[in-house]
């Protein structure tokens, strides 16, 4: 199945022309890590995409309790072993990677 057709919209929408018609200023601004929840994926919303997974506590999980930097924990123990065929695949990263492409395509 693939989500993009269940979601029946454009995930992207062209804000720019919105911004300066609006004359809207951006501001830059820094965001301590750990306030940063993991959201959603491959431009799917964190709502929709808990949905799709049924895995409902995953906007609200922290970036440091997802794949991301439990992989780049890993690959301080293991260094380029992690990498190898068979170590890669076990990763919470793979398998996060992998269940994103099969229900998005991409």
């Amino acid at each position: 199945m693939n989500v993009l057709k269940k979601i029946g919209r454009p995930l992207w929408r062209p804000l720019y022309g919105f911004v300066e018609k609006k004359r809207i200023q951006l501001k830059a601004f820094d965001v301590p890590l750990e306030k940063l929840l993991r959201g959603g994926e491959n431009g799917i919303r964190a709502a929709k995409y808990a949905e799709l997974t049924q895995n409902f506590l995953r906007p609200s999980t922290s970036v440091f309790e997802g794949p991301h930097l439990k992989l780049l924990k890993q690959y301080q123990k293991l260094g380029d072993e992690i990498l190898n065929q068979g170590v890669f695949e076990e990763t919470e990263y793979y398998k996060n990677a992998y269940e994103c492409m099969i229900l998005t395509g991409a």
